[in-house]
């Protein structure tokens, strides 16, 4: 209840920030976007899980080679909601109807993907099939990761110093995944630092990651060997 009480406060301080020109423009965006998997999107984007399925579906069926088309598809979303970075956050939240507290997680997406076409490319590329089979080998332990990032929000006073983890919510959960990439790749340290810098991206793409970027709380993640 507090999760979603937490959510719905937030919600409502940040949809004013999307007017309605931006609205319909990131919605344009990602009918691009989404198109590109054969999804069809409206006034609303498909729940998140249904596009991640797909996505993860499609580069399982086409391997590596077509992990460029993917990014240069990000590429372009990129691009086309550059001009809207200020509110895009508050206008992909009234683009999802989720009353779970789920609706960052498409705004979360574009910038960990951003950052893994970009910097986290060839680590991406080096490990693919790998980093694909983690999600699966390790699904009870990643999902164990989830689960105690959520624990950590809803006893939280702010999401950099949760009551339950010194740490924070963020760092936590970014420590607790990566390890298990590495793992899962043979022990590449450099998939864990990919792991770690996915979701520290992702979580620098919403207000309250901003804020424990300025306090010096997010943690950095391990460099590239």
């Amino acid at each position: 209840m507090r999760l979603l009480l937490l959510a719905s406060l937030f919600f409502a301080s940040t949809q004013a920030d999307c007017d309605a020109n931006g609205l319909d423009a990131v919605r344009a965006c990602y009918k691009d976007f989404l198109g590109f998997y054969g999804l069809d999107s409206g006034a609303l984007l498909p729940p998140f899980p249904t596009f991640t399925l797909v996505r993860d579906e499609t580069l399982r069926k086409s391997g590596v080679d077509y992990l460029r088309k993917v990014c240069e598809n990000a590429a372009q979303l990129y691009q086309c909601t550059t001009p809207f970075a200020t509110p895009l956050y508050s206008c992909l939240m009234n683009m999802t109807l989720d009353s779970s507290g789920l609706r960052f997680l498409y705004a979360h997406d574009q910038a960990s993907g951003q950052y893994q076409c970009t910097d986290g490319y060839p680590t991406w590329v080096k490990d693919f099939d790998c980093i694909a089979k983690v999600k699966y080998e390790y699904l009870n332990e990643l999902a164990q990761c989830y689960a105690l990032y959520w624990i950590e929000l809803v006893e939280s006073a702010d999401f950099c110093t949760p009551y339950a983890d010194p740490a924070g919510a963020y760092n936590s959960y970014m420590a607790c995944k990566a390890p298990y990439y590495q793992k899962g790749c043979n022990g590449d340290p450099n998939a864990a630092a990919f792991s770690c810098a996915s979701d520290r991206a992702a979580f620098l793409s919403d207000p309250d990651g901003q804020i424990c970027e300025q306090k010096g709380l997010l943690h950095q993640c391990p460099p590239y060997r």
